[in-house]
């Protein structure tokens, strides 16, 4: 079912090769994570276990894609600022969308 984005993963293993050596270690590992995920899924589980393979999936590739554009990866508890707009200080704006958001709610711009 996912053999063409298998063979599309290999074939960026095969790029990340010729890539920055940080780089690549950083391709190789979203790669690696992305086929861990995928074998799961080949094996038709269902349930709890395909939406976390799923959600393994999706995290995986959208490391891929920020490491293929040339992105610094945020770490896990990267908390990015909503430059005032959040009414609870503690939240956290990690992308425009989310900073429009805030703008949005305090009725800003």
């Amino acid at each position: 079912k996912y053999k063409a984005v298998e063979e599309l993963i290999d074939d960026i293993g095969n790029v990340s090769a010729v890539t920055h050596e940080s780089a690549a270690a950083h391709m190789q590992s979203a790669v690696e994570e992305i086929k861990e995920a995928l074998a799961i899924l080949n094996k038709g589980v269902t349930g709890k276990v395909r939406l976390e393979a799923e959600e393994k999936l999706h995290v995986a590739l959208h490391k891929l894609e920020g490491e293929m554009r040339g992105e610094t990866p945020m770490s896990g508890d990267y908390c990015g600022s909503c430059y005032g707009a959040a009414e609870d200080s503690s939240k956290c704006c990690n992308t425009c969308a989310d900073v429009v958001a805030e703008y949005a709610a305090r009725k800003w711009g």
